[in-house]
């Protein structure tokens, strides 16, 4: 059976580091055999050629100028042509178990982002489907790659001007019900207690994981 891939984005000078892939790339693997692991791979500045873990393999991000969350939008280059599909993860996810409702995604042709945990009819990307072929993921990349400097100015993030280009096919919160959760149900809130059959839990924005270990689970 064909290995599934997991895409990870790691950009120096922010709150992450080399530890948080690697983290998350060991707590994906823990879940898996030999034969069902998925490979992971990180895009990230911090090196300048490829560099093999034992849980994760780092690649070169082609284009280190792109500043934070805009290191994202490499997901969407036909240079990860050779990856598709695969699932992306932003470095604030904690994988719980294993992932059976996620890879492979129920919809393999969509284009699949969440739901924003606080306000469900915006698109968030923190956790994405990049599908083998997709004119959507296609058109994203063809305006961003038209004015990148302009795009980065006029958004607020990846998620704002991915969502002013296009819809998603489909979201995780239903392909995944049940399966999918944020560590803030509210705002004031935080996930003390781990749903029972959870998979993924997105902690998009702070707290990071690490600064959440006084939740058992965690």
């Amino acid at each position: 059976m064909e290995k599934l891939n997991i895409v990870l984005i790691l950009k120096s000078g922010g709150d992450f580091a080399f530890r948080d892939a690697d983290l998350l790339a060991s707590r994906i693997s823990q879940w898996y055999t030999e034969e069902q692991r998925p490979k992971v791979y990180c895009y990230t500045d911090i090196v300048r050629s490829q560099s093999v873990f034992k849980h994760i393999t780092l690649l070169p991000h082609p284009n280190p100028e792109w500043g934070g969350w805009w290191s994202k939008m490499i997901l969407f280059s036909p240079e990860l042509e050779s990856l598709r599909p695969f699932l992306y993860l932003d470095l604030d996810s904690a994988v719980v178990g294993q992932m059976n409702s996620v890879l492979p995604c129920p919809k393999p042709d969509d284009f699949v982002m969440l739901k924003d945990f606080h306000a469900p009819t915006r698109p968030a990307s923190g956790m994405m489907w990049i599908p083998a072929n997709s004119k959507k993921i296609a058109l994203v990349w063809k305006l961003w790659c038209g004015n990148p400097l302009g795009i980065a100015k006029q958004f607020r993030g990846d998620q704002d001007f991915i969502r002013s280009t296009t819809r998603p096919d489909s979201f995780w919160q239903d392909l995944a019900k049940d399966k999918v959760f944020s560590f803030k149900p509210t705002r004031q809130q935080w996930l003390t207690e781990l749903p029972k059959g959870a998979e993924v839990v997105c902690f998009h924005g702070k707290p990071r994981p690490r600064q959440a270990t006084s939740v058992s689970w965690v």
